[in-house]
């Protein structure tokens, strides 16, 4: 099966700006704002596992991208398949520029399927990098099912009267 690559995709309570598109009065304003402070990087995700492997760089070197190079840690905050982030990311976190988060791939969908859990309103969010966010999807099959590629698996589920049914929208899985 071909898997694609994952992208890191961020969130940002309010708009960030990159050294290359603060004009000079701005840039020293944002290089005021930022100097000495830290930006927090909110993982829907408990320590470990894919998130946090791909957010490590991300988080390692964009501080060094901003004007004032803040200091940059993460924040972990599971639950809810990523809304617990999400909700804490649009009503309570300041709208400072200082947080951000690194969604999961379901925010968009739960959303959109009402689930209980969500309060927050993805068009009103400012999006760096991918939207919606991509992530690396990965399917395990026994050994003893003759399916090498997700036709084979098909073939395999209506020959069998069975249903490949994708997780419910608000979940993704840790390593």
């Amino acid at each position: 099966m071909t898997v694609r690559s994952d992208r890191l995709a961020v969130v940002a309570a309010r708009p960030c700006c990159s050294k290359r598109s603060c004009r000079s009065g701005r840039k020293a304003r944002l290089e005021d704002h930022f100097r000495g402070k830290t930006l927090s990087v909110i993982i829907p995700t408990t320590p470990g596992g894919d998130r946090m492997a791909n957010a490590a760089p991300f988080i390692k070197y964009f501080g060094r991208h901003i004007p004032g190079q803040p200091n940059v840690v993460p924040s972990f905050m599971p639950g809810a398949g990523g809304a617990v982030g999400m909700n804490y990311l649009q009503s309570i976190a300041p709208r400072d520029g200082l947080t951000i988060a690194t969604p999961l791939a379901p925010v968009v969908v739960a959303q959109v399927t009402r689930e209980k859990t969500v309060k927050y309103d993805v068009a009103k969010m400012n999006w760096i990098g991918a939207h919606p966010p991509i992530s690396t999807q990965v399917l395990y099959v026994w050994h003893t099912v003759d399916a090498h590629t997700l036709d084979d698996l098909r073939r395999v589920a209506r020959l069998r009267s069975a249903r490949l049914v994708p997780p419910a929208p608000a979940r993704s899985s840790r390593m």
